[in-house]
């Protein structure tokens, strides 16, 4: 049976299911600039909460991404010399999922578990709008 692993950054379980909180959590990544550029996404380019919350994670992403290679490399380092394997992490960082492409594992995700999906501690709304 294949097994999920969802990873839910502190900013998006702050947000739960509010678009408010949302719009709020998307100013405080910096993924929006301004009110405007809040209401430009809402009423001119008519984004879902779904996108909104993927143009969260690829901003959350672009902050975190780095550190987090780095760092997990050196761990993955410091085991493979304990336990004597041959472990090489790429030669650059890999970059982030871009906006496009969280949007297709949306869809894909929504056409395969449609709303069946629970997760524990998520509301249906929550889980609908962030996976």
């Amino acid at each position: 049976e294949r097994q999920r692993l969802r990873y839910d950054p502190p900013w998006a379980l702050e947000v739960g299911d509010s678009p408010t909180r949302l719009c709020l959590a998307l100013l405080r990544l910096e993924a929006a600039k301004d009110l405007e550029e809040i209401a430009e996404l809402n009423q001119v380019y008519h984004c879902s909460m779904s996108e909104m919350f993927a143009r969260g994670c690829v901003q959350y992403s672009k902050l975190c991404n780095e550190a987090f290679q780095r760092k997990l490399a050196g761990i993955a380092s410091r085991a493979a010399r304990r336990e004597k394997v041959d472990v090489s992490p790429p030669d650059h960082i890999v970059p982030h999922k871009k906006l496009k492409r969280l949007m297709e594992k949306v869809r894909e995700a929504r056409e395969e578990l449609g709303m069946d999906m629970t997760w524990p501690g998520r509301s249906a709304e929550y889980i609908y709008h962030s996976h």
